[in-house]
């Protein structure tokens, strides 16, 4: 008969091995040709290693300099994927980057806005007939 299908692998991981098979249908008869001797094939399947390795991540960065020399600021940190994951491990799924806000920044000095006095009128731009003047 044609070979089956593989079959499934007997390990999911660290080398296994799968097989498939045939049948002898009808042996010779009067002098036919004689049947092939193998009748079962083996593979190797599933070779990848069996250890479960999660997402790596570096430590956290320092806190980077305050956003603002004086009120509400901010500052931010960061770490880096060091490895990802392998076979049925752990994602990185973890933040990469925080934010926090400024810790004894000292409060701006507020002033409101002040106009300075007028200057003195320029002089007119025309003799006569409409002309202009600033100051």
């Amino acid at each position: 008969s044609e070979w089956t299908s593989w079959g499934a692998c007997d390990k999911t991981c660290g080398g296994g091995q799968a097989a498939r098979q045939r049948q002898i249908v009808a042996f010779p008869a009067f002098e036919g040709a004689s049947c092939p001797s193998e009748l079962m094939e083996v593979k190797g399947c599933n070779t990848q290693s069996c250890v479960m390795q999660d997402c790596q991540v570096a430590l956290w960065s320092d806190w980077g300099t305050c956003a603002t020399s004086c009120g509400s600021g901010q500052q931010m940190r960061s770490r880096q994927v060091l490895g990802f994951r392998g076979l049925d491990g752990r994602g990185c799924d973890l933040a990469m980057g925080e934010t926090r806000q400024c810790a004894d920044t000292p409060k701006c000095d507020f002033a409101d806005c002040k106009w300075g006095d007028w200057s003195d009128w320029s002089g007119c731009t025309c003799s006569c007939a409409g002309g202009q003047q600033s100051r």
